[in-house]
This record gives C-alpha cells, sequence and structure tokens, in this order.
C-alpha cells in the first residue's frame, strides 16, 4: 500500500498531525545536523559531543551559543566557517516556527461545511490565524532542506573536500521558515558568489 493509499485513509484531524509530525521531525534533524558540526569544530568524539550539546535544559538557543563558541575556536577553512555560520543563523531563525509548532495547540477553523485545522497559541484561537496545512508544509520542507544541507557537507567535511558547493543553497533558503522571501544581505551575497 502506497503512503498515498494510507493517508487517504486517514481522518482530515490524523492527516493534519502527520503533517505536524513530519515538520518536529524535520526539526530533530536540523538540531541533529548541528550536534554533528558541533562534534566537529570541538574535536570531541559524537557521543560526547551530542551529550554535551544537548546538556542544555535553556533549549535551542543554548545549543546554538554552544556551536557559536565552537565556531569561534575551531580551524575550518573559510568557506566551511561561512557555510556552518549561514547554516546556524538560519537555524536560529527557524526556532521561531518550530516554538510556534511545539507550543501552539490544534484548533478547528470552521469556513461554511469545512472544517480546517491550525496550530494556534491561545491568543489567536478567537481568529483565522495560525498555521494551516500549507504553511506547515512549507516550513517542513525548510526544515528538511536545512537539516539535508547540514548532514551533506558534515559528510563532506569530513572527506577533506570543499564546501563551496553548499555556500548558493545555504543562501537560498530563507530567513523564516514560514516563507520563500530573501533577504536583501542573501540576494546580495548570493551575486557575490561565484557561478
Amino acid at each position: 500500500m502506497s503512503e498515498t493509499e494510507t493517508t487517504s485513509q486517514l481522518s482530515e484531524t490524523d492527516r493534519f498531525y502527520l503533517l505536524y509530525g513530519k515538520a518536529m521531525a524535520a526539526w530533530a534533524h536540523i538540531e541533529h545536523g548541528l550536534a554533528l558540526w558541533f562534534s566537529h569544530c570541538t574535536g570531541l568524539g559524537f557521543k560526547t559531543a551530542e551529550n554535551l550539546f544537548f546538556s542544555s535544559r535553556a533549549g535551542f538557543s543554548s545549543r546554538s551559543r554552544l556551536l557559536l563558541s565552537a565556531l569561534q575556536t575551531t580551524k575550518l577553512d573559510d568557506v566551511a566557517r561561512e557555510f556552518i555560520s549561514e547554516a546556524r543563523e538560519r537555524a536560529d531563525s527557524y526556532c521561531g516556527a518550530r516554538n510556534r509548532l511545539a507550543h501552539g495547540v490544534m484548533h478547528p477553523n470552521r469556513s461554511g461545511d469545512q472544517l480546517n485545522w491550525h496550530i494556534k497559541e491561545l491568543s489567536q484561537w478567537e481568529g483565522k490565524e495560525g498555521l494551516d496545512d500549507q504553511k506547515i508544509l512549507l516550513i517542513t520542507t525548510n526544515f528538511e532542506a536545512l537539516s539535508a544541507l547540514l548532514k551533506h557537507s558534515f559528510v563532506i567535511e569530513a572527506r577533506g573536500e570543499e564546501l563551496t558547493e553548499f555556500l548558493r543553497p545555504v543562501y537560498t533558503l530563507p530567513n523564516k521558515a514560514d516563507s520563500t522571501l530573501l533577504s536583501k544581505k542573501q540576494l546580495e551575497r548570493l551575486a557575490q558568489l561565484p557561478g
């Protein structure tokens, strides 16, 4: 049975939860990719680095600061340093969408006979705003793209190869996880890259 056949048998509510679960799993892959890079930058074995990276109870911002500290003392070449710095910044900016997903509540909006599910913060319950399936799909797509770049670049770096091919893709990821728009700074940097 294909995934489409399986998901078509789910209720609207369960399909929404499936989409939500994919977004949260994609975020977990971002954090795993950052942990790999933290291990590489610190020279610690992965298990030790992972335990340190995920030890903070303060959440993602503490993990991001740990990686930033490691980047300031590591011996990466300029391209690798630029890539991981930009990827870390992107993860920082995507964390807000992750928090809205993790701390929001599934809530219905009724449009005629149709029920449209949204992830909403409590302050949004009376309105039509919130993260609908299209926004969550866009967030998931951006989370997956960032996590793929983090993991693939780590493999290339571990082989001792240059990461030049990863600069353009990381700059083409929007700054906001629920957007497709690039900032002026990103567009300027993309124009400076070769190729």
